[in-house]
């Protein structure tokens, strides 16, 4: 029902709204006023009847009205926000829109100011760069990057001739531009003659100029120049072979000759430019070897006949042709790059060949008088092809004005005596060389070759073998004076025995013959073996004469007895003890004397003594206590108990002093000095050496051992025989002590104090005499090995005495401290410092002025000083001189048994 009524209600909708529009259409269209009346009354009957009907609806559906009127209000009123917040939306995207229009608008126009001022402040630059084109030019010369000078004038020329091109007014940076280009041109060519043929000489002179001081080089014009021309260069040190030659040239140089190449490429001179440095390649070479010899006379100071010097010429000279090789390799090789060949260049390299090998021949003739290469003269065919640049003031032609002649008016330079002998030290270095040429010349033979192979060497083998042994029979023929008489020498501050420098000559001789002469290694090496047995031999009997003593026992038998010192020195136990020492491990560290201590001189006094300045801060006093007590320990040990020493059981000569200390600072140079030159030998050589050999022993029999181990059993021997004096010496100190003191601190009746302190003084002196014949001939840091100890040596012999006093008065104690006194004064006076533990020693008598009782309480309120064996002495001592207690029975016993409590709870943490 409710389904008809809601489908017909439109159609009754429609039909009244139809005739509401005919009511209407009547009224405003009608003319009859009734007709007006009449439709006008029926629309009010309707609006009437229509009125109570939608009362009456409304009625029936309020509640339904009402929340559809909620609903709308609240649709209506978020249709309205939301249209009002997207107008507001729509009008701040309207606001931005022409916000960001101006900001693009601004932009562009900044943009576009932006781009001008860029542009322009460009074409400045530009401008200034080319202007200011000198600095970086003069950087790029300086650092010899011709190739990065080169880029920018092609940069300047082609912005001057392109984008710059329509700017008035810069024909004078054009001609600025061309004039370097002349410039750089000209400083190409004088750097690869420099890196060719100057610098490969040059830089190996310098590094002989630097070992010179400083008033040699100032005097030398030479030296001078070089120092003053490579001040700030950091050089690398030559090649020594000829094999992988790019490697020989350091990465600057090759670099350099790359860009010079490049460069020359570019200015299309590259020919003609090789050309030149071929043709003045020759003179330059000349120059080189004659300021070589030059310096290397400088460097040796004694123009003599010896070879060596001779040796280190010629070795300079091929090293330096080696590296004036590399670098021509280095441009043949980049030659190749710039023209795009692949293989060699040889015609680079042949040309170089050829002027290394008529300098070296000139050279070699010249210090063999063999060629009269004196009255040649230095003269050259001027080369046919007009030269492009001229090179009288270029920095490789020497001193400023040098032109060409004054190079050929140079006299010949020699660095010794030309003889024909000459060839013996030199021949295989040179033959050497002269394959290694032929080597990479593929020519066989070379110049050289041909050369070397006119002279005859077997004839001179014989003489130089016969002279090496006529002079090892003269040194070892010295009699008395081969151990007596001494030499300085540039390795020591200390002078040696001259026979051992002698022999030690001969034997660096042999090194040199077999360096030169490799091939008779064995035979020289077997000539080593000879002179060091028989050194070894003289050695052995001069210390056999000064170890050893006769003495007459009963019934006229002689007596042959060995020093107390030597004894000692050779008792396994007590050197492998005293070798165990820190002070034994830090002279042997340091090994034979060097030159960096400052020599004391022979007759210097104690007050001119350098002890103090070189002892040893590597051990903290702790430390020094604990060794020196060891080693006092032992010495007291084995001789503390004598009663007597005798002074044939001490060595009282002081020339047998002397002689020892010479053997062991002149063995121990000789075996460091002999070890350096083994291992200097080449590897063929101590291949050689290293070979079996026959030796012949004394009962006839012989035996096969590498040479090399025979040699080196020789110099151990000569090395033990040098650490056996070094420790006599420091036992034979050290016995003396013994000597002195122990009547002093044993005597049992009291002497006067004339008679006391002559005692003291005489062992004063004998210290004092053995202080100046050592500080004369070992070096200071033997020296105090020497002494050093022997301040806590004493004070363990004055309290280690004390157990022997059968008692102490009052004035024996005060003879004992005054002894104690004077040795110190007498010791600190040598070593020059204070000697505390002579302090400890007189301290240890002081307490003796304190009853048994009294020390007891002393070292409970002070602490312990001494260690228990010393204070179970001094207690001792003090009771036996007690007129009271040494006559109580186990009064000892009861207060050692106290003093042991005591020191045990004060050793409690």
């Amino acid at each position: 029902m409710s389904a008809e009524s809601s489908g017909s209600r439109p159609y009754e909708v429609d039909a009244k709204s139809g005739l509401l529009i005919n009511v209407i259409r009547t009224l405003t269209t009608s003319a009859s006023e009734d007709q007006k009346h009449y439709e006008k009354s029926k629309l009010e009957k309707g609006y009437a009847d229509y009125g109570v009907i939608v009362d009456k609806l409304v009625k029936e559906h309020e509640y339904d009205v009402d929340n559809c009127l909620k609903s709308f209000r609240q649709v209506s009123t978020k249709i309205t926000a939301s249209r009002e917040r997207i107008h507001n939306v729509r009008n701040a995207l309207q606001t931005c829109k022409s916000l960001l229009q101006c900001r693009r608008d601004d932009l562009k126009k900044l943009w576009m100011e932006n781009a001008e001022q860029k542009r322009v402040a460009n074409i400045l630059q530009q401008i200034e760069e080319i202007k200011n084109l000198n600095k970086s030019i003069e950087d790029y010369m300086a650092n010899s990057n011709y190739h990065e000078a080169v880029n920018v004038l092609k940069r300047s020329d082609i912005l001057l001739n392109g984008p710059l091109s329509g700017i008035e007014g810069l024909s004078q940076l054009r001609t600025h531009i061309q004039e370097h280009s002349q410039v750089i041109l000209n400083r190409i060519i004088e750097d690869l003659l420099q890196i060719l043929v100057v610098e490969p000489f040059e830089i190996q002179l310098l590094e002989l100029v630097k070992t010179l001081p400083e008033e040699t080089i100032n005097v030398s014009v030479t030296c001078k120049e070089l120092s003053k021309k490579y001040a700030s260069n950091v050089l690398i040190p030559p090649p020594n072979t000829i094999p992988n030659n790019n490697a020989n040239v350091s990465e600057s140089s090759s670099k350099r000759i790359s860009d010079s190449l490049e460069a020359l490429t570019v200015f299309d001179q590259l020919d003609s430019a090789l050309d030149n440095i071929s043709d003045r390649s020759g003179p330059l070479y000349r120059k080189a070897v004659n300021d070589t010899v030059t310096v290397l006379k400088i460097v040796c100071k004694d123009l003599n006949t010896d070879t060596t010097h001779l040796v280190k010429l010629i070795k300079l000279v091929q090293s330096q042709l080696r590296s004036s090789y590399a670098a021509h390799s280095v441009m043949a090789l980049q030659y190749n790059k710039v023209r795009f060949k692949e293989g060699s260049n040889d015609e680079i390299l042949n040309k170089f060949w050829e002027n290394a090998q008529e300098v070296l021949e000139t050279l070699i003739s010249d210090h063999l008088d063999i060629w009269p290469s004196k009255g040649q003269t230095l003269t050259e065919a001027e080369p046919t092809r007009k030269r492009l640049f001229r090179f009288e003031n270029a920095a490789f032609s020497g001193t400023p004005g040098t032109t060409k002649s004054t190079i050929k008016a140079q006299p010949v330079s020699v660095i010794c005596k030309p003889d024909p002998c000459n060839i013996v030290a030199i021949f295989h270095m040179v033959n050497r060389f002269a394959q290694e040429i032929e080597s990479l010349t593929q020519t066989a033979p070379c110049k050289l070759n041909v050369f070397l192979n006119s002279l005859v060497m077997e004839t001179f083998i014989e003489r130089v073998k016969g002279d090496l042994e006529r002079k090892a029979s003269k040194a070892l023929s010295g009699g008395s004076d081969v151990w007596s008489i001494l030499v300085s020498v540039p390795t020591s501050n200390v002078k040696m025995l001259m026979s051992c420098v002698a022999i030690f000559g001969l034997c660096e001789n042999v090194a040199n013959l077999i360096k030169n002469m490799e091939q008779y290694t064995q035979r020289f090496a077997s000539l080593w073996l000879m002179i060091i047995a028989d050194y070894s031999k003289c050695a052995s009997s001069m210390y056999e004469q000064i170890t050893r003593s006769m003495s007459a026992a009963e019934n006229d038998v002689v007596v042959t007895r060995r020093k107390i010192s030597a004894a000692w020195a050779v008792d396994e136990d007590v050197s492998r003890f005293l070798k165990t020492l820190d002070s034994w491990t830090l002279i042997n560290s340091n090994g034979p004397a060097s030159t960096s201590i400052p020599q004391t001189p022979a007759d210097a006094t104690p007050s001119t003594s350098v002890i103090g300045s070189v002892l040893a801060a590597n051990e903290s006093d702790a430390e020094i206590r604990r060794r020196n007590q060891r080693e006092s320990d032992i010495l007291i040990s084995n001789i503390g108990n004598q009663n007597h020493i005798g002074k044939a059981e001490m060595i009282t000569d002081m020339d047998h002093v002397r002689a020892l200390a010479c053997m062991h600072e002149s063995l121990q140079w000789f075996a460091v000095n002999m070890r350096k030159l083994l291992k200097n030998l080449s590897p063929g050589a101590k291949e050689i050496i290293d070979v079996r050999i026959e030796m012949t022993e004394k009962d006839g029999k012989t035996s096969t051992e590498k040479l090399g181990q025979l040699i080196e059993q020789r110099l151990a021997n000569l090395e033990s025989m040098s650490e056996t004096c070094l420790l006599m010496l420091h036992l034979e100190l050290r016995v003396h002590c013994f000597f002195h003191l122990l009547p002093l601190a044993r005597s049992r009746t009291v002497p006067g104090h004339a008679d006391g302190d002559r005692e003291a003084e005489e062992f004063g002196r004998d210290l004092t005499t053995f202080y100046n014949v050592l500080s004369s001939h070992v070096s200071p840091t033997k020296l105090k090995y020497l002494i050093d100890g022997l301040g806590h040596l004493c004070a363990s012999i004055f309290i280690s005495s004390s157990q022997h006093m059968k008692k102490l008065s009052d004035n024996g104690r005060k003879r004992v401290c005054r002894q104690i006194f004077s040795v110190q004064q007498r010791l600190s006076f040598l070593t020059r410092r204070r000697e505390s533990e002579l302090d400890r020693a007189r301290a240890f008598f002081e307490l003796l002025n304190h009853d048994p009782d009294q020390l007891l309480a002393l070292i409970m309120e002070r602490g312990a000083a001494f260690s228990h064996i010393e204070y179970n002495h001094l207690l001792s001592l003090a009771i036996r001189s007690h007129p009271v207690l040494s006559c109580q029975p186990g009064a000892l016993e009861h207060r050692i048994a106290q003093l042991r409590q005591i020191l045990a709870h004060m050793s409690k943490p």
